[in-house]
């Protein structure tokens, strides 16, 4: 039998920027890391390795809703060694099929080859085809909650006894999507060169002004990124495939993660006219009629896992010192002080960005930092495997 890696990751929150030089070798980081990921997604995969497709229950708590959805996964077993693990990246908040370059590089690819296991790409409910519902109007989002999805992999995990290509039974490895890297990359280029807080705003507003055209297209600014008209195509389109709709319902429902101004007393780069209420707005905006309360549902989500006080074996915390996500992840300044032990190892990657220890190619140099955790991750599951039978 295979041993099983449980893996989650969530990305949370925003970062408050503290000085020139702190700026601009964040960006610099997030530049490289962003041109890496994308250079993964160039490539042909053979169809040996998906997509298949999994008979899904659409309600995982009525015992009298028997239907069923296909969801989608891929599957690359080339590196399987007898007693390997398995890999399982659960790809929320964008269709999955962008992501399938995982099977064959970065960090998933990385464990495989070195632990002899295989990488699952699974694709989360309501994105690219894997859709239990015909369209996205609000009564049809009820069953898009964390605990279908957790459900979703159990059932996963307790049918799918044997693959074609496996022979093996399954976990997961929750991922965000990396976003579009375009005219962040010019971004990136022009802040490189911006040596004092002048010119960084000026590289700023730059990339503002060019997103913002590139992301408006035909529509006025006022128009896209406004929150107020509910007969907006925005606020109306309801057809499937459409991402965007499916991760504001989470974020609506039970995330609640408002990518707002840092708090007073710190530098923004984001207007404070940005606030919860101008996110919250859009909820009742783009599901009029709908099971959502007057704000997300975050403390049922902390009390259920835990939050900051999530103690359990057998996770691998980590975490970027420069992650936009850090504020609310284990690893937030303000969070309880979290012991790194050999059971649950707790590691901060210093000067590190969003995903950036995702990315490793046998083509690319990759910096020491991330070697030095990938070379820890894979200490620590190797040594939990190898006990695998008394967890």
């Amino acid at each position: 039998m295979a041993r099983l890696i449980f893996f989650w990751a969530i990305a949370l929150a925003l970062i408050s920027i503290v000085n020139a030089t702190t700026l601009t070798r964040l960006f610099k980081n997030q530049f490289n890391s962003k041109r890496n990921l994308f250079a993964l997604n160039k490539r042909a995969l053979s169809p040996q390795l998906g997509p298949f497709t999994f008979p899904q229950k659409v309600d995982h708590f009525d015992w009298n809703n028997h239907a069923t959805f296909p969801q989608r996964y891929w599957v690359n077993s080339t590196n399987y060694r007898p007693g390997g693990p398995i890999i399982f990246f659960n790809v929320g908040e964008s269709d999955a099929s962008g992501f399938t370059d995982y099977l064959i590089e970065g960090e998933t690819s990385l464990l495989a080859q070195r632990l002899g296991g295989v990488v699952i790409v699974f694709e989360h409910r309501y994105y690219g085809e894997s859709n239990p519902v015909s369209d996205l109007s609000s009564k049809n989002m009820v069953y898009l909650t964390v605990d279908q999805s957790l459900a979703d992999m159990v059932n996963f995990m307790q049918t799918v006894e044997e693959h074609e290509t496996l022979g093996i039974p399954v976990s997961f490895w929750q991922k965000t999507e990396p976003g579009d890297p375009g005219p962040f990359e010019e971004f990136c280029q022009a802040f490189n060169n911006a040596t004092t807080p002048s010119a960084q705003v000026a590289a700023y507003a730059s990339w503002t002004t060019a997103y913002a055209a590139n992301a408006c297209q035909n529509q006025t600014q006022d128009d896209y990124f406004g929150t107020h008209d509910p007969k907006a195509s925005k606020c109306t389109n309801t057809t499937l495939n459409n991402a965007d709709r499916s991760w504001l319902w989470q974020t609506c429902l039970e995330f609640g993660y408002w990518q707002t101004a840092a708090p007073k007393g710190h530098l923004t780069l984001i207007s404070r006219l940005v606030t919860p209420d101008y996110f919250q707005r859009q909820c009742q905006l783009f599901f009029p009629v709908s099971i959502l309360s007057s704000k997300p549902r975050t403390n049922y989500i902390n009390e259920k896992f835990g939050g900051w006080k999530l103690e359990a074996d057998h996770i691998f915390w980590i975490n970027g010192e420069f992650d936009p996500w850090r504020s609310l992840s284990v690893a937030a300044p303000n969070a309880p002080t979290r012991l790194s032990t050999e059971k649950s190892p707790n590691v901060l990657i210093k000067d590190a960005v969003h995903v950036w220890d995702a990315f490793w190619s046998p083509t690319t140099t990759i910096p020491e930092p991330i070697v030095e955790v990938h070379n820890q991750l894979v200490a620590s599951l190797s040594g939990w495997l190898k006990n695998f039978n008394t967890i």
